[in-house]
């Protein structure tokens, strides 16, 4: 017996191949589909008879309304919402420094033009010299009191050059009233003068002492006064016998100076003991 292969395949082999080949795609997708995905609920049940058979009726299909579950209320107090963080300036130190000038730069201005303006309104308001205004003007805070004239000193000193007691004294205070001296020089040279005139000199030393009086310059000599060692040099003691002048200036050697509440030299004294 002898065997051959397979004919040529006509048209009804090929579309049975087909069909076979579907069938087979069918099986095999749903199976696929239903291991990834979970089953679905199964709501009626049919049951397959052969068709000689009258179908049974279905029964109704009863719906199963859900239960209302209960409300459920929280304590707990709701969170509160947080604002995000303002977000951090951008931009490096200069610029912004160079952002804040420049947007100061129309205040600036304006502050300036408004003074400008002010400056001249003002200057066009000034009274012409004469013109009385009626207004007064009145200075903030008690007046600086006047310094006192120097005149009546430079006049004592010059009579002291003039007088001849000694050519080194004249010669001195020559060349001092030549080179326009001010208060305080004045002031100190006098009573350098005085010292060495009050004894060869009384008249010369009265004079100085006058003009110094002149100038607001003013003498200490406190005799019968309690010693205080913070206003008076002792240089010398004098024993008594009365209790009561113990501690107090016997006699003033040479006497102090004080130009208004400033004590220019404090007096020497002998003070009993």
């Amino acid at each position: 017996m002898r065997l051959h292969g397979p004919g040529p395949k006509g048209p009804a082999t090929r579309l049975g191949a087909l069909l076979v080949g579907i069938l087979l795609l069918g099986l095999t997708f749903p199976r696929t589909a239903s291991a990834e995905s979970p089953p679905a609920p199964l709501t009626t049940l049919t049951t397959l008879k052969p068709k000689s058979a009258a179908p049974r009726p279905k029964p109704a299909a009863t719906t199963r309304k859900p239960r209302p579950k209960p409300a459920v209320t929280s304590s707990r107090a709701p969170s509160p919402v947080l604002s995000p963080p303002p977000a951090p300036a951008t931009g490096s130190g200069r610029s912004r420094l160079a952002g804040a000038l420049l947007a100061g730069v129309p205040l600036t201005a304006a502050v300036a033009a408004g003074a400008l303006l002010w400056r001249r309104r003002r200057g066009a308001q000034a009274p012409f010299p004469g013109h009385d205004t009626g207004w007064s003007t009145v200075s903030s805070g008690p007046p600086t009191p006047p310094a006192p004239p120097t005149a009546d000193l430079v006049a004592a000193l010059s009579a002291v050059a003039d007088s001849g007691r000694s050519a080194a004294l004249t010669e001195q205070i020559r060349r001092l009233l030549a080179g326009a001296p001010d208060r305080a020089t004045l002031v100190q040279a006098a009573i350098r003068h005085h010292d060495q005139l009050a004894g060869p000199d009384p008249g010369l030393a009265g004079r100085l002492l006058a003009g110094l009086h002149a100038t607001g310059v003013q003498p200490i000599v406190p005799d019968d006064e309690p010693f205080d060692p913070r206003w008076h040099e002792a240089v010398d003691t004098v024993a008594t016998t009365d209790p009561g002048l113990r501690d107090r200036v016997a006699e003033t050697v040479r006497c102090g100076y004080r130009d208004g509440a400033v004590v220019l030299r404090i007096p020497r004294v002998v003070i009993y003991r």
